[in-house]
C-alpha cells in the first residue's frame, strides 16, 4: 500500500526496459570502449606541465604545496580549502584543489617535476575513463538500454579530440572531476525516478553538490534534470506541471543559485569583462559565433587550438560582416526547435535542451577571459551533440522498412571513417600538450600574430626553462611590434635579460652582462609604466639590483613588493626573504632580524631563514642566538654542510673547542672546503685543555 501511495505522488515516468538490445554485453561495450581511450591516451603520461595555469593551480599554490609536511592535510588545512576566501584563479573548487594536493603530496619524494607530473595525467585520465563509462551508463539507462545508441554517445565523448585540453591539461581536473560527479547525480536521478526510492534523489543531490565544489559549471544540473524528465515521461507535459514532482528540485535550484552567484562574484573582481568592452550586439554576435562553431567542431574537428582569441573589432566597421550572421541563424535554430518540440521530438529537442543548458554559461555573452571560446567547454555539451546523433544512428540500422540496406551500409561507413578519423585528431592534440613549445607553437601557428599569451609564454619558457635566450626575445619582440601593453610581458623581458647578464657575469665578462644588467632594469621600469601596482615587476627589479649590489634600490623595490600584496604566502616568503638578505648587506641588522622574523612566523621549518638570521646574529656576536638558530637550520635542512660550518664558527667564538670540531668534521663531510689550519687549530685548542 505504501509503495502505491508513494507512485501516486510522483508524475508517471516511463519504465527503462523498452528495448533489452544487448543487455547482457552492455558492460563489455564499455569496457571496450574504456580499453581504447586508455590507447589512444597513454602518450599524455608522458606530458609534462605547461606555464599556462599549472603554477598557479599547483607548483605556486600555497594550499597544494604547504601543506603539512607529515600528514595528507589536516582539520586545519582542509577548512583553508574549503573557505569561500580562498578561491584559485578565480574559482572556487575546493574538492578539486584536493585531489590535486593528494597527487602533489603522493609524489612528495619526486625530486625532478616531469615525474610529478606524470601522477597528475594519470589521475586526469583515470578519472576521464571512468566518465566514459558514465555516458555509456547514463544513455543506456535514459534510452531504455538501447546498447547501440549509447555506444556512440560514449565513445564520442572518451575520443573526441575537443576534450583533448580536459584530459591532457593538468589545470582542468576540474573538467574532469565535475563531469564525473554531474554524470552520477543525473544516473542517480534516473534511478529515483525509476524505483521512486529517495534514497536514490538524495544522493543525487550529494553528488550534485560535489559537482558544484568541483567547477561551478555544474549549476546548470538542475535544468538538466527537467530536459530528463520531458524525454522520459510518458505524459511530459504532466510531469512538468506536477507541482509536487517538480518542488523535489527545489533544493537543487537553490545550490545552484548560490553557487552561481558565488562564482559570478568571485569571477567579478578581474576575469569578467568590463560592461562596457562590448556592447550589446557584439556579445550577441559572440554568444551566437560560439553556439554554432561548437557544433562545426564536433562534425569537423580542424584547426584546433589551446586558444580561440576574439576578432579584431574595427573602431569604425565593428565586428567582421559574418559575425552578424550568427544571431539570426540562432533564432532560425530555435524555431527549428520549436518545430520538433510540437511535433513531439523527443530525442532532439532533449539534445538540443542538454547542449543548450551545459554550454549557455561560457558562450561569452558574459565575457569572462580573453577567448570567445575554448575547446574545454565543450566536454559535457558534447553529450547533447552525440546524442542526437546515436539517435539517428540507432533509427537507420533498426528501422529497416525505412531505410535501405545500401543506406545502411553508407551511413556505417561514414561513421567508421569519422570514428577513425576524430581518434587520429586526438592522438594529434595529445601530442600538442606535450610541453610548453609544442603548445604554443600551435597556437601560434593557428592564430600568428594575434594571441599575445602564447607569445609570452612560450618566450618565457625559452628564456626561463631553456636557456634559449635567443628564441625568447624573438617572441617578446614580436609581443612589442603587436604593441602590447601587458606588464607581465615587459618583466618577463627583463628576467631574460636579467638571466643573460648573469651568464656572462659568471663567464667573466662584467662588460656585457652590466650591459644587460641595464637592459634588464628598463624592461622592469617598462612594466611598471604600465601598472604601477605590478608587484611582479617591482620583485623582479629588486633581484637585478642586488645582482648589483644595489641594497638599497632594491629594499624601495621590496617595500612596494610587499605593499602590494603578492598572490601567495610562499611569495610573499620570498619577498620578506630577500629584504631581509639586503638589509644585511647594508648593516640594517635589526631591520634583518625583523623580515627572518615575519618569514619564519609564515614557514616554521624554512631552514634557510633561519641559516640566514643566524649570520645577523653572529655578525652582532650574539653568538649564543646564531649558534641555536644554526641548530634549528641543521634541523629542517639536515644536508646543509654551510650551517654545520657556521654553528662551527659560532662554537668557536664561545671556547667550544671540541663541540666546533665535531661540527666542522660534520660539515667537511657534507662537502664544505674546511680549512686543515682551523681543524688543526681547534685539535690543539682541545689538547691545551
Amino acid at each position: 500500500m505504501a509503495k502505491k501511495q508513494t507512485d501516486k505522488k510522483i508524475a508517471e515516468i516511463k519504465p527503462f526496459v523498452q528495448n533489452t538490445e544487448g543487455f547482457k554485453f552492455h558492460w563489455a561495450v564499455a569496457l571496450a570502449i574504456a580499453v581504447i581511450t586508455l590507447f589512444v591516451y597513454q602518450p599524455a603520461l608522458e606530458n609534462g606541465w605547461t606555464n599556462w595555469d599549472d603554477p598557479v593551480y599547483v607548483l605556486e599554490n600555497d594550499l597544494i604545496i604547504m601543506q603539512p609536511a607529515d600528514q595528507f592535510l589536516n582539520k586545519d588545512h582542509i577548512k583553508k580549502i574549503f573557505s569561500e576566501k580562498n578561491p584559485v584563479s578565480l574559482n572556487y573548487h575546493p574538492l578539486t584543489i584536493l585531489t590535486l594536493a593528494y597527487d602533489y603530496k603522493k609524489t612528495n619524494d619526486e625530486k625532478d617535476f616531469p615525474s610529478r607530473a606524470k601522477q597528475f595525467h594519470q589521475t586526469n585520465l583515470m578519472i576521464h575513463i571512468l566518465n566514459g563509462m558514465l555516458v555509456f551508463y547514463f544513455v543506456f539507462l535514459l534510452t531504455g538500454r538501447k546498447i547501440i545508441h549509447a555506444s556512440i554517445v560514449s565513445f564520442v565523448f572518451a575520443l573526441h579530440p575537443m576534450h583533448v585540453e580536459s584530459v591532457a591539461w593538468i589545470a582542468e581536473r576540474k573538467d574532469v572531476l565535475y563531469t564525473f560527479f554531474f554524470l552520477s547525480s543525473l544516473i542517480c536521478y534516473l534511478m529515483f525516478a525509476k524505483k521512486k526510492h529517495y534514497l536514490w534523489l538524495v544522493l543525487s543531490f550529494i553528488l550534485f553538490y560535489a559537482s558544484v565544489l568541483s567547477k561551478a559549471m555544474a549549476v546548470v544540473l538542475p535544468l538538466v534534470l527537467i530536459a530528463m524528465d520531458y524525454y522520459q515521461s510518458i505524459n511530459w507535459r504532466k510531469t512538468l506541471t506536477d507541482p509536487k514532482f517538480q518542488l523535489l528540485k527545489l533544493p537543487f535550484f537553490a545550490l545552484s543559485v548560490y553557487y552561481g552567484l558565488l562564482a559570478y562574484r568571485i569571477q567579478a573582481t578581474d576575469a569578467i569583462a568590463k560592461d562596457d568592452t562590448f556592447n550589446f550586439i557584439q556579445k550577441l554576435c559572440f554568444a551566437s559565433y560560439g553556439f554554432f562553431i561548437y557544433i562545426a567542431k564536433f562534425i569537423f574537428p580542424f584547426q584546433l587550438s589551446a586558444f580561440y582569441p576574439y576578432p579584431v573589432i574595427d573602431g569604425d566597421h565593428g565586428l567582421p560582416v559574418y559575425f552578424y550572421l550568427f544571431p539570426f541563424l540562432l533564432s532560425a535554430f530555435v524555431l527549428m526547435m520549436i518545430w520538433f518540440f510540437r511535433k513531439n521530438q523527443k530525442a532532439i529537442v532533449f539534445s538540443a535542451a542538454f547542449f543548450f543548458f551545459t554550454v549557455v554559461l561560457v558562450l561569452q555573452y558574459i565575457s569572462v577571459g580573453s577567448a570567445i571560446m575554448a575547446e574545454r567547454y565543450s566536454y559535457i555539451p558534447y553529450i547533447g551533440v552525440a546524442f542526437v546523433l546515436g539517435y539517428f544512428i540507432q533509427l537507420v540500422i533498426y528501422q529497416k522498412e525505412k531505410f535501405s540496406s545500401s543506406l545502411r551500409m553508407l551511413v556505417i561507413s561514414v561513421l567508421c571513417i569519422w570514428f577513425i578519423g576524430i581518434i587520429v585528431v586526438t592522438a594529434q592534440r595529445i601530442k600538442v600538450w606535450k610541453n610548453n613549445e609544442t603548445l604554443w607553437t600551435d597556437v601560434i601557428e593557428k592564430f600568428p600574430g594575434k594571441v599575445e599569451v602564447a607569445y609570452k609564454n612560450r618566450g618565457n619558457y625559452y628564456g626561463k626553462e631553456l636557456g634559449k635566450f635567443d628564441l625568447a626575445l624573438n617572441d617578446y619582440n614580436e609581443l612589442i611590434k603587436m604593441k602590447t601593453k601587458d606588464p607581465e610581458v615587459f618583466s618577463n623581458l627583463g628576467n631574460i635579460y636579467g638571466m643573460m647578464g648573469k651568464e656572462y657575469s659568471e663567464s667573466g665578462d662584467m662588460k656585457n652582462a652590466n650591459n644587460y644588467y641595464a637592459k634588464s632594469l628598463e624592461a622592469y621600469s617598462q612594466s611598471i609604466s604600465f601598472d604601477s601596482t605590478f608587484e611582479q615587476a617591482y620583485f623582479n627589479r629588486s633581484v637585478t639590483n642586488q645582482m648589483l649590489g644595489n641594497h638599497s634600490a632594491a629594499i624601495d623595490d621590496l617595500n612596494r613588493a610587499i605593499q602590494y600584496s603578492p598572490k601567495s604566502v610562499s611569495q610573499l616568503v620570498q619577498r620578506y626573504f630577500n629584504r631581509g638578505f639586503s638589509y644585511s648587506q647594508i648593516g640594517q641588522y635589526q631591520n634583518a632580524i625583523n623580515d627572518y622574523n615575519e618569514v619564519l612566523k609564515m614557514q616554521p621549518n624554512n631552514g634557510e631563514a633561519f641559516l640566514q638570521r643566524g649570520l645577523v646574529y653572529y655578525n652582532l656576536n650574539d653568538f649564543n642566538q646564531s649558534l641555536s638558530d644554526f641548530q634549528q637550520s641543521i634541523k629542517f635542512n639536515p644536508n646543509s654542510p654551510q650551517a654545520y660550518m657556521n654553528a662551527a664558527a659560532s662554537l668557536y667564538r664561545m671556547s667550544r673547542w671540541q663541540d666546533a670540531l665535531n661540527y666542522a668534521q660534520q660539515a667537511k663531510a657534507k662537502g664544505q672546503d674546511v680549512s686543515p689550519d682551523f681543524l688543526n687549530e681547534l685539535q690543539n685548542n682541545i689538547n691545551a685543555q
